[in-house]
């Protein structure tokens, strides 16, 4: 059989004899084709990207369906026909979200296509401050936004130069010493978060010239 097509079936026995008289009639419109290829993405902690592709020529819409960290699935967007992707605004930091797409139409809905996972990025770190009680440290301290962070990246930049990582720490730290620096130096700092759905934004930047060595 094909998508999107009714058929109507009929039986009747037979034996040397002949035909018994026909069956009731029976009929069934298959439902047209299911999306595939579904996949999602955070790019940033607030919003998903969904993709998938479209096999049917007959939807009239697609609903999309979403469940959070383990829940019943809802739908929380209908579509337009031929449409390939759906961004969900409506999310949270350091969530984990299912989400399944069908095709609709006047006769009835696809099949669902396969579940797909993803998990949104940590919040920033805030309030970054960075203090040089001597000319060998750079001390800084933030404030923990994330929950389910597993680790913290550090990024220096000397002088204006380039950012480049110097630290990972792990999570729940809100604090970490640098003793790699030198007198008289303009230090800048930067922080961002990692989870299992990337990284945060940075933080703020904090600056720091260090004082003359004792």
């Amino acid at each position: 059989v094909s998508a999107t097509t009714s058929y109507s079936y009929r039986v009747r026995a037979a034996n040397a004899e002949g035909f018994s008289l026909s069956s009731n009639q029976a009929n069934v419109t298959t439902p047209m084709e299911t999306p595939t290829g579904l996949t999602a993405a955070a790019p940033t902690f607030s919003a998903v990207l969904l993709t998938w592709t479209d096999n049917s020529i007959v939807e009239s819409s697609f609903k999309v369906e979403r469940s959070t960290n383990g829940g019943p699935f809802s739908q929380i967007a209908s579509v337009a026909a031929n449409s390939t992707s759906y961004s969900d605004a409506a999310v949270a930091a350091e969530n984990t979200y299912a989400y399944r797409v069908r095709g609709a139409n006047g006769t009835g809905f696809s099949a669902y296509s396969a579940e797909v996972t993803v998990t949104t990025r940590p919040e920033a770190p805030t309030d970054l401050t960075a203090a040089a009680p001597t000319s060998v440290q750079a001390v800084l301290g933030w404030t923990d936004a994330a929950s389910t962070e597993v680790s913290y990246r550090i990024e220096r930049s000397v002088g204006g130069g380039a950012f480049v990582e110097i630290a990972s720490v792990g999570p729940n730290t809100t604090s970490y010493t640098d003793t790699a620096t030198t007198e008289l130096t303009t230090y800048s700092y930067r922080i961002r978060v990692e989870n299992a759905g990337g990284f945060s934004t940075y933080s703020t930047q904090a600056n720091v010239t260090t004082p003359i060595a004792a």
